[in-house]
């Protein structure tokens, strides 16, 4: 797969597809397994260190992958997810399938009032960012190719009808 392609397309999921407009105070990352930052977008109000976020995330999900590895009957097809979290803050990290390669599509927040809402729309997005990948690379051809609005599941559903089905006591 050519890489350029590959990061524009993750880079146009990420501005035009993923709407995180519900959440403030936190970074989205998106690097490869061997550390590699591919996408990052910070809303705090300081900047992250984008050059060490990629290794660290990406070390941090391997580490945590060869102590699952220890232990015996472990599944391979369990989907795993790693949180190193307090009730308001903390990071996520989700493992991301393409093409038989495994990314980490990480988030890093605070002062969050619903952190289980964030982390619900972190799965999402990475079930949408596969889709999508999916979708662009289809008949893994290199070039990609977008489908038409049209052929999308649930098109006409807004994002604030989502997040309201699984907001707490709001």
């Amino acid at each position: 797969m050519n890489q350029e392609k590959f990061i524009n397309s993750v880079n146009d999921f990420f501005e035009n597809v993923a709407n995180f407009s519900v959440v403030d105070n936190f970074a989205v990352i998106f690097a490869r397994r061997d550390g590699v930052l591919l996408y990052s977008k910070s809303y705090f109000q300081n900047e992250i260190e984008k050059e060490a976020i990629g290794a660290l995330t990406s070390g941090l999900w391997q580490a945590a992958k060869a102590l699952i590895d220890m232990i015996p009957n472990t599944k391979d097809e369990d989907d795993f997810r790693l949180s190193f979290d307090t009730s308001s803050g903390g990071l996520y990290l989700l493992p991301v399938e393409h093409a038989g390669a495994e990314y980490q599509l990480g988030l890093v927040f605070k002062d969050m009032t619903n952190p289980a809402q964030l982390k619900n729309k972190i799965r999402t997005t990475r079930d949408q960012l596969e889709y999508f990948l999916q979708e662009v690379f289809v008949d893994n051809n290199e070039t990609p190719v977008l489908k038409s609005e049209s052929d999308f599941l649930f098109n006409d559903i807004t994002d604030d009808e989502v997040d309201s089905l699984f907001a707490f006591g709001n």
